[in-house]
């Protein structure tokens, strides 16, 4: 269970309650929960996965490929059967998408509706 609070008046008090139903350790100031990169700024949390994304890039052998203004370009379902392309790893496609649809969950919403496109 991971409790952040800009107070440790109400950590210690969250803490203490629930203590009574759980037993509980504390592990100090986090920095990484589950591949998520937590940095507090000074007016939040920052999350980040940086590491995640560049380890799907180099797995799907993408590490030269150009950064988008957009997360999809505008006539790619028009195009994408088109080329005659078969993806011949369905395996790595599925998880491809797999760790899309975790990094837009966590700390990437702008590329949900892409990734659940092409996740049809």
């Amino acid at each position: 269970m991971l409790m952040i609070y800009y107070t440790y008046v109400k950590v210690n008090l969250n803490v203490t309650n629930s203590q009574k139903n759980f037993s509980l350790k504390s592990l100090g100031k986090i920095d990484k929960y589950l591949g998520v990169q937590i940095t507090k700024s000074h007016n939040g949390f920052i999350l980040s996965q940086k590491e995640k994304i560049l380890e799907l890039l180099e797995k799907c052998n993408m590490t030269d490929a150009k950064p988008s203004d957009t997360p999809m370009q505008t006539d790619f379902l028009k195009n994408m059967f088109n080329d005659g392309e078969i993806f011949e790893d369905n395996t790595l496609y599925r998880s491809t998408i797999g760790s899309l649809l975790y990094i837009a969950n966590w700390t990437k919403p702008d590329i949900a509706p892409s990734v659940k496109l092409l996740s049809r």
